[in-house]
């Protein structure tokens, strides 16, 4: 539940953002419809994709670390010190 929650709250984000960028320009007279916006967009998109791959490891690792520390949460379900922005 949380994580579709993440990825649909990330998906909206992207979807403003892009939206946004794309008012600035077109109010400013500039089309981002051209091959050099593309390669710009397609650019940004790999990295957004290689990112959660090169930190991938990382992010298990932590979870590793963190799972001990959920019986301190007084629910072995849900570590309160690991996830405590989810939880609130």
């Amino acid at each position: 539940m949380f994580s579709f929650g993440i990825i649909l709250a990330l998906a909206l984000l992207g979807i403003g953002v892009g939206s946004s960028f794309h008012g600035f320009f077109a109010s400013r007279g500039r089309s981002s419809a051209t091959l050099l916006g593309f390669a710009g967009i397609c650019l940004a998109e790999a990295a957004a994709i290689a990112l959660p791959f090169a930190v991938g490891d990382g992010v298990a690792l932590l979870t590793l670390f963190l799972q001990p520390l959920g019986v301190l949460s007084g629910s072995g379900a849900m570590p309160r010190f690991g996830w405590w922005w989810l939880a609130s």
